[in-house]
């Protein structure tokens, strides 16, 4: 996608993480910063959803540009390296 995005960590209430998005490309982690499970998790939902945004937006335009139909795009951890897609028209891609 050609962006890069800055990220901030707030060490502030210890029994919540969250992440704040903001239009100038950058990431605040509010909580407890020094769980690193905790961010990298919370890292990884947060791309997971940026790429089922922009992806499926891609895909929607490619399925009407070519008359392809795809049901449904899930981006999940598998097993293979890149995707598949099932016979109902459902879209696996690999997070990995």
């Amino acid at each position: 996608m050609g962006q890069k995005w800055s990220v901030s960590y707030l060490n502030r209430d210890a029994n919540h993480l969250s992440i704040q998005e903001s239009p100038s490309l950058s990431l605040t982690l509010d909580g407890d910063v020094d769980d690193l499970l905790q961010v990298n998790r919370a890292l990884n939902g947060w791309v997971r959803r940026k790429a089922q945004i922009i992806l499926g937006e891609w895909l929607e335009i490619l399925s009407n540009e070519l008359s392809i139909p795809f049901s449904r795009l899930t981006i999940r951890r598998q097993r293979t390296p890149w995707g598949s897609c099932s016979q109902a028209n459902n879209i696996s891609l690999n997070q990995n």
